[in-house]
């Protein structure tokens, strides 16, 4: 893959100044001439997220802020079975290289799931233990001041 030509500061500001006048990806790669991949690129690079945009490259595609997190984390065994489903859809012949990127992403993001979530019931482990031990050492304290 080749880099293109990199982007000016008067490239930006009109970049800017399309987003601004509500201008489409199309006309903005025209009127500036650079390719639509380019101009995807440089709107995420910006953090710009450009709602009517509907096209296949951008389908589906959102920020980060606008995910909601669950009131709960998913178990070890949904994280895993979503694992299974992966693996099963990587070995179906003809899948794009896009489709297998997706998939590759979520094993990966599988496997560092299940490493965050290890520590993460080992911390509370540990939060219940020193929670425990707070509330006996108060009622121990209790008991001493009580008989003195």
């Amino acid at each position: 893959m080749t880099k293109g030509k990199a982007w000016t500061r008067d490239e930006e500001e009109k970049l800017r100044d399309l987003i601004a006048k509500g201008q489409n990806v199309a006309s903005m790669a025209k009127i500036l001439g650079k390719s639509k991949a380019a101009i995807y690129s440089k709107l995420d690079k910006l953090g710009v997220v450009l709602k009517e945009e509907n096209t296949p490259a951008r389908k589906g595609l959102f920020s980060s802020s606008q995910m909601k997190l669950p009131r709960e984390l998913p178990s070890i065994e949904k994280a895993m079975k979503r694992l299974i489903r992966a693996l099963n859809a990587l070995e179906k012949p003809g899948l794009d290289i896009v489709e297998v990127q997706r998939l590759r992403g979520i094993i990966q993001g599988v496997k560092i799931y299940k490493d965050i979530f290890a520590d993460y019931v080992d911390y509370r482990a540990v939060e219940d233990m020193l929670l425990d031990l707070r509330q006996k050492y108060g009622q121990l304290v209790e008991k001493t001041t009580k008989k003195a």
